[in-house]
C-alpha cells in the first residue's frame, strides 16, 4: 500500500512537468496558426478587391435601351431619356470630405417608359431642421455612367416605411425594392446608375469609389500578421533551443 502510495507521488510531478512543456509549446502553435491564417485572409481580401476593380475597369458598354433585369453588374451604359426631377429618392447618412448629406436618386425615363434611378452623388444636409435637399437636375437627353447593383447595407433596423407618393424627395436610409417599386411601378428597373462624373448632372464630379480602400491596405496588414508570427516563431524556437540546452547542461553535471 504504501509503495503504491510513493509511486503516485512520482508520477505527479512528472504529469505537472509535462504540461509545463506542452502547454507553452501548444499556445505558441496555435499564435503562430492563427496569425499565418489572418495574413492569408488579408491577402485574399486583396485579390477579391483588385479582382473587383478590375471587373469595374473591363466592364462592357451597352446602350440602355438593351438593359434588362437580367442585365449583369458591373456595366457601361450610355443612353437616351429624360430626367424626372418630381419624384427624387435621397439615400440618407452619405459622407463626403467629411461632410454628412444624402446620395441623390433621380429617376431617369427611357423612351420606352421604363425608369431607372440615377445616383447623381452627393448632395450637402448638414442640418436636419432644414428642408430636405432637392437638386434639380440639368436638361439632358442622354446619360453614361456605370449600372450596378443598388447599396446594401449590413443592418437594416425595422422595416422601411412606404414613398409618400404627394410629398417629394422621399428620404431613405437604405434602397429598398419594396416602397421604391410601389412608387415607380413595374417599369422600374432593379438595377441603379451610377453617373460618369464628367456629366453636367453630377453633383460633385468626385469618381466613384470602386471599394472602400485598397488592396494595398490589405496586403499590409498581411505583412503585419506575418511578420507577428515570425516573431512569436523565433521567439518559441528560441525559448525551446534554451531550454534543451539547459537540461542537457544539468543531466551532464549530475
Amino acid at each position: 500500500m504504501t509503495t503504491s502510495r510513493n509511486a503516485d507521488r512520482d508520477r505527479r510531478p512528472t504529469a505537472r512537468s509535462a504540461v509545463r512543456v506542452v502547454v507553452p509549446h501548444l499556445a505558441a502553435a496555435l499564435v503562430v496558426g492563427a496569425c499565418l491564417w489572418l495574413m492569408t485572409w488579408q491577402l485574399d481580401r486583396a485579390d477579391d478587391k483588385r479582382a473587383r476593380m478590375a471587373e469595374v475597369a473591363d466592364a462592357p458598354t451597352v446602350l440602355l435601351q438593351d438593359v434588362d433585369a437580367e442585365t449583369p453588374t458591373p456595366t457601361r451604359i450610355t443612353g437616351g431619356g429624360r430626367f424626372d426631377d418630381d419624384r427624387q429618392v435621397l439615400l440618407d447618412n452619405r459622407v463626403f470630405k467629411r461632410q454628412p448629406g444624402v446620395h441623390v436618386l433621380t429617376p431617369w425615363i427611357l423612351d420606352d417608359g421604363r425608369v431607372v434611378l440615377v445616383d447623381r452623388g452627393w448632395a450637402a444636409w448638414p442640418d436636419r431642421s432644414t428642408p430636405r435637399p432637392d437638386p434639380e437636375p440639368p436638361p439632358a437627353e442622354r446619360i453614361e455612367g456605370l449600372l450596378v447593383d443598388p447599396p446594401e447595407v449590413g443592418l437594416r433596423l425595422g422595416e422601411t416605411a412606404p414613398l409618400d407618393v404627394d410629398d417629394w424627395p422621399n428620404l431613405l436610409t437604405y434602397h429598398a425594392d419594396g416602397p421604391l417599386r410601389a412608387a415607380f411601378g413595374d417599369a422600374l428597373l432593379p438595377q441603379i446608375v451610377q453617373l460618369d462624373p464628367a456629366h453636367p448632372g453630377h453633383l460633385t464630379g468626385a469618381d466613384w469609389p470602386v471599394v472602400t480602400f485598397g488592396p494595398e491596405r490589405h496586403v499590409g496588414y498581411a505583412v503585419q500578421w506575418g511578420l507577428m508570427a515570425a516573431v512569436v516563431a523565433a521567439i518559441w524556437i528560441s525559448l525551446t533551443l534554451r531550454t534543451r540546452r539547459r537540461t542537457t547542461t544539468r543531466k551532464s553535471t549530475t
